[in-house]
């Protein structure tokens, strides 16, 4: 019951206090006396949408505040509203509403001292109020009163709970049978990624003996840029440059060769540069053979066979050495056989049927406890109408 209604530069009130005694009150007057003033405060600190124009003029803010004495029928349903809502319960079961506005828009609501949202304030004030106009009524307007009223109507109140509860037991089972399923999608997921990598590392099988040739190899192939490099460069000096060292020992030797006629003693030096250009012509063709063997491409063997080399294991980390590998192949094969065999990885198999089945029955459950709670509301509509036309009838016998 409302006890109280105060107003605080609300439109035309500068300040309005109310005290609604027990009983029926009626609020007479004549057209723009501001009996709808009243009604709108009310709708205001019962979660309506507050509206800068309300606001008194020249005032800064408007306040508006409720107290209501909760009759004693609905004292259980507000009481554990309010304790789900967290806030504070009264010991004579009164609930005090406030509500302020100012000119920026802002607005705050407080239910019983504590900090309340709109929907709190709506949630609340459908409980303790119904505002009925001239073609609405408010409550009746709402599935959830509408069923209130149906179960009340066919004392059903056992078997909505039974409804309810059977109703969060199949959200639950749901809930878990979803969890379940999406456990062993990530299960498999893992099993694939490690399979994977599995077959990455035999694929690449590595040998103990051949380690040393794989690290000389593989340091070849990083410093493949530089190697190229360098060769281009020595056959361009030895040999393809204008001015190269080949065309330069050749004129050398082709003029002691001549002076050789006129002194004997330059022979053998004639011969030291005569094999000194055999060995340059050598280095030349040794140079451009190393040059066309060895194309450095991304499918060298040695690139194929390196861990370390493309492969998509190369995440994992692990140290480039036989043993190493070996390792990571025997732990690898450990986990894959672990997600076969342990219980901890058997959630697709089991608790995913399990689930299955308990929502199957949850949902069965559910179905007949609505089918029996709407026969039991069908048979009382149909007792209750039933029972006029019979006094009708014996009332017409008697005359």
């Amino acid at each position: 019951m409302l006890q109280s209604l105060a107003l605080c530069d609300f439109v035309i009130v500068d300040h309005l206090e109310l005290d609604f005694g027990s009983g029926f009150s009626v609020l007479t007057g004549e057209t723009g006396a501001g009996k709808s003033i009243l009604l709108d405060a009310l709708a205001l600190a019962l979660g309506e949408r507050a509206d800068t124009s309300q606001i008194r003029e020249g005032c800064q803010r408007a306040e508006i505040s409720a107290i209501f004495q909760v009759e004693e029928h609905l004292q259980e349903e507000i009481a554990a509203w309010l304790h789900e809502a967290d806030f504070p319960l009264e010991d004579d079961h009164r609930i005090v509403i406030k509500r302020s506005m100012d000119h920026s828009g802002r607005s705050k609501a407080y239910i019983n001292g504590g900090a309340a949202s709109l929907n709190q304030l709506r949630e609340l004030g459908d409980r303790l109020v119904d505002i009925h106009g001239q073609h609405a009524h408010q409550l009746l307007l709402k599935t959830g009163a509408q069923r209130e009223l149906l179960d009340r109507h066919a004392n059903l109140h056992d078997q909505a709970a039974k409804v309810a509860q059977a109703y969060q037991l199949m959200n639950a089972t749901s809930k878990q049978l979803q969890q379940a399923e999406a456990a062993g999608a990530d299960l498999q997921r893992e099993q694939e990624r490690l399979q994977w990598q599995l077959d990455e590392l035999n694929e690449i099988a590595p040998q103990a003996h051949e380690w040393g040739e794989i690290q000389t190899s593989h340091a070849r192939l990083a410093n493949a840029a530089k190697i190229i490099q360098g060769i281009e460069l020595a056959i361009d000096h030895l040999s393809d440059a204008e001015n190269s060292i080949e065309s330069q020992l050749n004129r050398v030797q082709h003029t002691i060769d001549d002076l050789v006629k006129h002194d004997a003693n330059l022979s053998e030096i004639n011969e030291s540069l005569s094999n000194a250009q055999i060995q340059i012509d050598e280095a030349i063709h040794g140079l451009n053979r190393y040059r066309q063997k060895n194309g450095f491409g991304s499918r060298s063997p040695c690139r194929a066979r390196s861990p370390n080399a493309g492969s998509s294991y190369r995440g994992q980390k692990i140290q480039s050495q036989p043993r190493s590998v070996t390792r990571s192949l025997d732990q690898l094969s450990r986990k894959i056989s672990s997600i076969h065999g342990s219980t901890r990885y058997r959630i697709p198999s089991s608790e995913t049927q399990d689930s299955r089945v308990r929502f199957s029955k949850t949902c069965q459950g559910f179905i007949n406890a609505s089918s029996a709670g709407s026969d039991r509301a069908r048979s009382s509509c149909q007792r209750r109408n039933a029972a006029p036309s019979n006094v009708g009838r014996s009332a017409a016998s008697a005359s």
